[in-house]
């Protein structure tokens, strides 16, 4: 198993986790319909943060990278979430939006945590 296979397995494993949490509270405060807006922000969360662990293993860890790197992830996580919430209209919700924050925050704790492994093992 590569290393950009496991980076990307833990990745996977955040964001799991982190929607789950995000599903349990909007079950508990919402509707069937909040819980559908959690996993469709889930949906477009995981792509931008799955290509910056791919552009990062590729291009090194360095601060330039870095910064490119975050940039693109916010670009682009923005960029799907305002074109998903453009087309259905029924996701502008808390949940939904609550549900990117959280899982892009996770999935940024991630990255950052690796890129600091990186460093250490440097």
């Amino acid at each position: 198993m590569s290393i950009l296979t496991k980076q990307i397995g833990l990745l996977l494993l955040v964001v799991v986790v982190s929607a789950a949490l995000c599903s349990a509270v909007a079950f508990l405060t919402g509707s069937m319909a909040d819980i559908e807006a959690v996993w469709t922000a889930t949906l477009v969360t995981t792509p931008a943060a799955v290509f910056v662990l791919v552009f990062l293993f590729r291009y090194g860890t360095g601060p330039g990278v870095i910064i490119a790197a975050t940039s693109l992830r916010f670009a682009m996580t923005i960029g799907l979430a305002s074109y998903v919430v453009w087309k259905f209209s029924t996701l502008r919700t808390l949940s939904f939006f609550g549900s990117v924050t959280v899982v892009y925050l996770a999935c940024l704790y991630v990255e950052t945590w690796l890129v600091w492994k990186d460093y250490q093992r440097k």
